[in-house]
């Protein structure tokens, strides 16, 4: 346990509650600016020595934090690998902050599920693609309560998830297989689903990324994205899901992206269109006024290109509190504390910028700011000291039981399986007859190594659960997809002379963004082959499923199944070990260990010869399905290819 220090008479409460305006009031103006601030501690020098990431608490870092009372703290992936790591260093972030300012932090992390997942050795859960797929709120909330009940185990009480975004451009390079869907009305009911999940579990939530960032084709990590749509267009589109969750966001994250045709006002060292961000007319007037938004708002990260390559930071930081901003997502960066001073010369700029009116802020909004900030920790119990005083090691077992669980694990199967996703069943091949023929083979193509991995995890769960023997046979090969140097016929004849030992083929395909349309000769080449030698073939697509347009005339058994982020390659049969259980789940599918019950949550459209979509044709439609009526190897029987809309979740009624 920990010593609460002389300044506790900050959260003196009754009930649990604490007079936020008292609070305020003793502030010093230092001291709620840097309650806005939230920086990231990835790496530290400590005493000059080498830079180490922060995965427990330095003296010399704890020296700095002590001095600059930050509201809260990112935590990223280099500061998550174990789970006593992790405990430890919450609880040292929140005794630092408690005996320093008496206010707590709100300690975050970026936990979406699915490929942006940070917890070393947590359940990732499918993603929110494979989520909108299910078009099931009970399977959006149940991913919602895992993860929420993880974080809150280690210490971190505020989720920077669910993301919102509509991924309504198949050219978007950032957003992808990160959003629930293409159609408003299933985001907006699949990230409400995710956030009561949650709030189940006493963690708060995180719209991302405002005003939406789904129909860009520029990422704001390394650009400035400009969508030219007007008000109207956006209140019909972008806006909904934000709309339609407006009470139940903790927090809503802004994107660094412009919306000229809303605000064209300029600023910064090239005289750019205001990204949101710092527009206070869209976070002010649009976020809180139109939309009625009451909530904490949070930046993305300042540190992005989009911001750092278009203002200076002071200049950034001052504009995000002027524009309605409540904490600045890692406005600058600190690596040791013999920098600390580049600190306190960002406070003085805004403290500056407060006396002069810059960008007509004041200190009353900074004092308005602050109390939504410790009101949204008052409401969610962060200011209720009691719980700070629990032994740490008491937190670490308790963690353990919690993180990555066998529980866990089982829920997080049910929804992945329910997102498999049929798209094509030609030839009634699935399921696959359990029972093996003598001398036959299946060869499993993976693009990724770490893919085996979970397709042999995949595999040794079915033997665990009787449903494969343990005489299986098969092999499990990893293909490049970047040997365009091999002439078509010797690649040609390679694959022959690969396939002609197997009588079944697993391929997986992969495309991470549609740049990676023209990287589709390898899988096109195997397909070619493989109807040649007569091979039942079944294709699945892993990443963002665009490109299941690329092989509908190829092959007579397509699915999507949302995601490809392999096991720990140290023991790809273990399942606590942090994956993402999309392949394994495509494995059940397979061998009719369920059903798919997935619905496309995009559209797919034709893809050119050059690997530009032609939007005049849609090859797979949102929400198509292929049913099979009895789910036994027996009795594959294909019910119906037509996708019939009155038959779809009553959401869209």
């Amino acid at each position: 346990m920990f010593s609460l220090g002389s300044l506790t008479l900050y959260c003196f409460s009754v009930n649990n509650m604490v007079d936020i305006d008292s609070i305020v009031s003793n502030m010093t103006l230092d001291e709620k600016i840097t309650q806005k601030i939230m920086p990231a501690f990835r790496t530290w020098n400590e005493s000059n020595e080498s830079e180490e990431n922060v995965t427990l608490m330095t003296p010399e870092l704890e020296s700095y934090l002590r001095e600059y009372k930050f509201g809260g703290v990112i935590l990223f992936g280099m500061n998550t690998n174990k789970i006593e790591d992790i405990v430890h260093l919450t609880y040292d972030y929140q005794r630092i902050s408690v005996n320093s300012s008496g206010i707590p932090m709100l300690i975050c992390t970026d936990q979406e599920g699915g490929n942006v997942a940070r917890i070393g050795g947590g359940t990732m859960t499918p993603g929110n693609m494979a989520l909108g797929a299910t078009q099931s709120y009970v399977d959006g909330k149940q991913a919602g309560l895992i993860i929420g009940e993880e974080l809150k185990s280690l210490g971190i009480n505020t989720d920077f998830a669910p993301v919102i975004d509509i991924n309504t451009n198949s050219n978007n390079p950032v957003i992808g297989r990160r959003s629930f869907s293409s159609n408003s009305q299933l985001v907006s009911w699949m990230g409400g689903a995710f956030c009561d999940g949650l709030h189940s579990a006493g963690v708060l939530s995180t719209g991302k990324h405002f005003p939406g960032h789904g129909d860009t084709d520029t990422d704001s990590h390394s650009g400035l994205p400009v969508i030219n749509k007007t008000l109207d267009q956006l209140n019909q589109s972008e806006f909904i899901p934000f709309t339609n969750n407006v009470a139940n966001l903790d927090c809503i994250m802004t994107a660094h992206i412009t919306l000229p045709n809303v605000d064209n006002s300029t600023g910064g060292l090239h005289n750019i269109t205001l990204p949101v961000t710092l527009s206070y007319k869209i976070l002010n007037e649009i976020l809180r006024g139109q939309i009625n938004y009451r909530g904490v708002i949070v930046t993305d990260a300042m540190e992005m290109s989009a911001i750092k390559d278009n203002f200076n930071e002071s200049n950034a930081l001052i504009r995000a509190f002027a524009a309605d901003d409540d904490i600045v997502l890692q406005p600058f960066a600190v690596y040791s504390y013999s920098e600390e001073n580049k600190t306190q010369r960002m406070i003085n700029d805004v403290k500056e910028a407060i006396m002069t009116n810059k960008y007509n802020l004041t200190e009353k909004e900074i004092d308005e700011s602050v109390k939504r900030i410790l009101k949204l920790k008052q409401k969610q119990g962060i200011m209720n000291l009691s719980q700070y005083q629990q032994p740490v090691e008491d937190k670490v077992e308790n963690a353990k039981k919690i993180v990555g669980s066998v529980k866990h694990h089982e829920t997080e199967r049910k929804i992945s399986d329910d997102s498999i996703t049929l798209l094509k069943n030609d030839k009634n091949q699935l399921p696959w007859k359990r029972t093996q023929e003598i001398g036959e083979k299946t060869l499993f193509l993976s693009p990724l190594e770490s893919s085996k991995n979970s397709i042999q995890f995949g595999i040794n769960r079915l033997k665990n659960d009787n449903i494969l023997s343990n005489n299986y046979n098969y092999d499990i090969e990893y293909y490049q997809s970047d040997i365009d140097y091999y002439s078509l016929n010797d690649q040609i004849s390679f694959w022959r002379d690969k396939l002609k030992d197997y009588d079944k083929i697993v391929l997986i395909t992969l495309m991470n963004s549609t740049s990676q349309n023209t990287d589709n000769s390898i899988p096109k080449i195997i397909l070619k082959v493989a109807k040649e030698e007569n091979k039942d073939t079944t294709l699945c697509s892993s990443g963002i499923p665009y490109d299941v347009a690329n092989y509908r005339e190829d092959v007579d058994v397509i699915t999507a199944c949302y995601g490809n982020r392999g096991h720990d390659v140290t023991d790809p049969s273990s399942s606590s070990l942090s994956y993402e259980p999309n392949i394994p789940s495509l494995i059940d599918v397979i061998f009719g260990y369920c059903k798919p019950e997935g619905y496309f949550p995009v559209d797919a459209y034709k893809i050119n010869l050059d690997g530009s979509h032609d939007f005049n044709e849609i090859i797979y439609p949102f929400g198509w399905r292929v049913e099979i009526e009895n789910n036994t190897p027996e009795n594959n029987i294909l019910i119906s290819s037509d996708f019939n809309n009155n038959k779809k979740n009553t959401l869209f009624s």
